[in-house]
């Protein structure tokens, strides 16, 4: 299977399907990929399945799946490059009933809430403050040709980003303490 997550939900429809479209015919092509392939397999997920896919592996790498009672089970947060996931199974089983799944864990019926905010990544969420930043005009020369300051970059760092077709550079001036 091939699933992709908030990058791809992040496109137009028409851009995703002209992707998955290259994605199934390389998948599909015996002589390329030596995959048995549904082309039904290749598919953008929800971002709430990603949540519960992320709390499943998370579970299973730490081995807590196997034996823990779902209390004791960890809660798992993805932050992508253009969304968040938070997902974890109640304490108690108390019954949420928004974005939950029933998922089935070593013949253990457990019930995982997930939810998906999208355009909260961390790429995002950079991409948001840089424009911030020059629509505030406070914290630099983009008139004068030097860097605009960007007090969330660690000081002296060095980041450039095209926005809005023009090529900016910002500079870090944050102090942490």
């Amino acid at each position: 299977r091939a699933f992709a997550t908030a990058g791809m939900r992040a496109l137009a429809s028409p851009e995703q399907e002209a992707i998955w479209a290259a994605v199934r015919e390389v998948l599909a092509d015996r002589d390329a990929s030596p995959f048995l392939f549904d082309p039904a397999d290749a598919t953008t997920i929800s971002g709430n399945l990603e949540g519960l896919f992320g709390f499943l592996a998370v579970n299973f790498i730490l081995e807590v799946a196997a034996e823990a009672p779902a209390e004791q089970l960890v809660g798992a947060m993805d932050l992508g490059g253009a969304s968040v996931e938070l997902a974890f199974a109640p304490d108690g089983g108390a019954p949420i009933m928004a974005d939950a799944y029933r998922t089935v864990i070593n013949e253990r019926a457990i019930q995982v809430y997930s939810h998906s905010y999208m355009n909260a990544g961390q790429d995002v969420a950079r991409r948001r403050l840089a424009e911030q930043l020059l629509r505030m005009g406070a914290y630099g020369g983009l008139q004068d040709g030097r860097p605009v300051e960007n007090p969330c970059l660690s000081v002296g760092y060095l980041e450039n980003r095209t926005i809005e077709g023009a090529s900016v550079q910002f500079i870090g001036v944050g102090d942490y303490e």
